[in-house]
């Protein structure tokens, strides 16, 4: 904590260990109908619920509302379940406000609640703590190769297929939520829930 709040101030309140770097890399991910899927090798992971939203900046926009609070409920209603039943939660974090924001805006924790929220050990894979945050460490401490998102699709699979390098004991519900463009101006927002069998 101490090393993040020495570093430099970028924009205020933000400092330099509080914002991504950008890096190299890359990921696939293949999407298969349920009988091509159940062929496979590798033990499937299923899509059950999903939602996209695209916030517009307006006049008064309040930054602490981003198109998560759209994407977030249509996704967890397709998937019959609520937040508090995620054991992995995949959530973009370009900047470590993005992170909060969009935790409250999915319904992990009420507005303005974020910080007390991860605080309880949440970011670290053997947290007892539901939902584990970022377990792969997010763009923050991991990568950030321009468009993150299919990187948050990649560690929820691999922790429901239980081979991630920090797994989570007995993850079966994972979601992965990512955006787009800026939180203070227009922006997207898109949210998958995956189940493992």
């Amino acid at each position: 904590v101490q090393d993040v709040l020495n570093s430099r101030m970028v924009a205020d309140p933000l400092h330099l260990l509080e914002c991504c770097m950008v890096s190299d890399g890359g990921g696939a991910v293949v999407i298969a109908s349920p009988e091509v899927a159940r062929n496979c090798k590798k033990k499937p992971v299923w899509i059950i619920g999903s939602g996209e939203a695209t916030k517009y900046s307006e006049n008064g926009n309040d930054i602490t509302v981003s198109a998560a609070a759209q994407s977030g409920p249509p996704a967890f209603a397709e998937a019959g379940i609520t937040p508090a039943e995620i054991d992995i939660a995949m959530i973009y974090d370009s900047f470590t406000i993005t992170v909060l924001v969009m935790l409250e805006d999915l319904g992990f924790c009420k507005k303005g609640e974020g910080g007390p929220f991860v605080a309880g050990e949440r970011l670290h894979f053997k947290s007892p703590l539901k939902p584990v945050i970022n377990t792969d460490g997010g763009g923050l401490s991991s990568n950030h190769p321009g468009m993150r998102g299919l990187f948050l699709l990649l560690e929820a699979t691999r922790q429901l297929r239980g081979e991630s390098t920090s797994q989570v004991d007995g993850a079966k519900l994972a979601v992965a939520h990512g955006n787009g463009g800026m939180l203070a101006t227009s922006h997207t927002g898109g949210t998958i829930i995956l189940a493992r069998d």
